[in-house]
């Protein structure tokens, strides 16, 4: 069982100029490292400060226990009470020091000095520095792009956790940026292209990166762009919602993230066929190749170069095999990554060398077998049947079944060829006769047991009160 954990609740307000956090609560609760909040006994979640989250968020976690011991105080509420009051003393603002962003206070309103806020010992005597200094150092930071950090560890091992049987894809694409925002030596980023059957988790690879890293990351389907004067979307709009997306700040948005869906339309049928979309491969290719592009939305001019940004070209390819001149295929085990997308086969089926020669970073995702689709609906956080487990859950019922039902889903599953998509259309139809009874019952049932044959048999559970 975690321990409990006491933390001081701040919420943020505009005091001369400047974002003071106020302490205005003490609550005891656990951190949840999968999710990154603090959830309090009552279970309300809260950011912590360093997230820049609008309204409530917390700061200066310390373990109950060692605090009621070390202030010999053996209630909770006074224990509360009492660490609040040790806050509410200081005024707290948030700063850079270090390259880590920190809880700042001073025992002054209109002091400039600022101590950096750790836990209790540190308010007794930490290093002082003053504003033009945290100043400084935020420029610094973002000379440097060092407000663009990955935890490349960390991010891998979160993405995996949502993401099964594609790790080998998953290391690749988060080196990838990595060295993209980081790597200040090369001219242009390294462009990824990813092909893999539906439902494998090309798309949920870059969600997830996306909820973790600070750059802003767009998706767009290739099906709606066309070149300028065309029917459909202007190309340049990836670099307005890109924009959008980072409120503005043009730092971030000109090392972000622009995935572009379903790039494999764009080829055509072939080589000897027509390809209406040979424009937008040209217009692609020049916001690739590394442009600066005038953007323009009402009264405001951005300036954007798009040589930092990563472009993620997404695909299928489900046609493509036809044309491998080779007897490597995009399905064939045992070979190295880069082979199973060997230029020859996607020239032929209709992408332009150019624009293929700036996706130098290939990667593709397995297809999911049996045994994949039962760790998934099983394992991973982002599994549809623990998110309804968990809706059962908060209604007060007891959910009991065998492992035999998740790997009958996984089975179901698999038939459809969807990949992991299968997973939830199996789940949201084998849960369709029992929620019907559930959401008529009106609270009344308290256990429900899932039988194997639920999968095939909707009629086969167990509901009781």
């Amino acid at each position: 069982m975690e321990e409990k954990e006491l933390v001081i609740i701040f919420k943020a307000r505009d005091v001369k100029d400047q974002t003071r956090l106020e302490p205005i609560n003490c609550v005891i609760g656990h951190f949840d490292e999968a999710e990154d909040v603090f959830i309090d006994e009552k279970g309300y979640t809260y950011s912590h400060f360093s997230k820049f989250m609008p309204g409530r968020c917390f700061g200066v976690r310390q373990n109950l226990k060692e605090l009621m011991s070390k202030f010999s105080i053996h209630d909770e509420k006074q224990m509360k009470k009492k660490y609040l009051s040790l806050f509410k003393k200081g005024y707290y603002y948030v700063g850079l020091q270090e390259n880590k962003i920190n809880l700042l206070y001073n025992d002054d309103e209109n002091s400039t000095d600022y101590k950096i806020c750790k836990d209790i010992d540190a308010m007794e005597g930490p290093e002082i520095f003053t504003q033009s200094d945290l100043e400084n150092e935020q420029d610094k930071n973002l000379d440097t792009n060092s407000k663009i950090r990955i935890d490349t560890k960390y991010l891998r091992e979160t993405v995996k956790k949502s993401v099964l049987a594609q790790d080998e894809a998953i290391d690749k694409i988060v080196t990838t940026i990595w060295k993209n925002i980081n790597n200040k030596n090369r001219s242009n980023a390294e462009n990824i292209l990813v092909s893999g059957p539906t439902g494998v988790g090309k798309t949920e690879i870059f969600r997830n990166i996306a909820k973790q890293i600070g750059v802003p990351i767009i998706k767009c389907d290739a099906n709606d762009y066309t070149s300028a004067g065309y029917v459909g979307k202007n190309i340049e709009e990836m670099l307005y919602s890109l924009i959008s997306n980072a409120d503005g700040d043009l730092e971030k948005a000109s090392h972000g993230i622009i995935i572009i869906d379903e790039i494999d339309k764009l080829a055509g049928t072939g080589k000897n066929d027509e390809v209406a979309t040979t424009k937008v491969q040209d217009a692609l290719l020049t916001m690739i190749e590394g442009k600066t592009y005038k953007i323009r939305n009402e009264n405001e001019v951005y300036n954007i170069d798009t040589s930092k940004i990563t472009f993620v070209g997404l695909g299928a390819f489900s046609r493509a095999k036809k044309f491998n001149t080779k007897t490597v295929g995009f399905n064939v085990s045992n070979v190295n990554n880069e082979d199973k997308l060997p230029d020859e086969t996607l020239i032929n089926y209709g992408l332009e060398p150019e624009l293929l020669g700036r996706f130098p970073v290939r990667v593709v995702l397995n297809d999911l077998k049996i045994e994949d689709l039962y760790h998934i609906t099983k394992d991973a956080e982002s599994s549809s049947l623990k998110q309804e487990l968990e809706f059962l859950k908060e209604l007060g019922i007891v959910v009991n079944f065998t492992d035999d039902l998740i790997l009958n889903i996984a089975k179901k599953a698999y038939s459809y060829k969807s990949g992991a998509r299968g997973i939830s259309r199996v789940v949201s139809d084998m849960l369709e006769e029992v929620m019907k009874e559930i959401s008529d019952g009106h609270g009344k049932y308290r256990y429900l047991e899932l039988q194997p044959e639920i999968v095939n048999d909707k009629k086969r559970y167990v509901l009781r009160k």
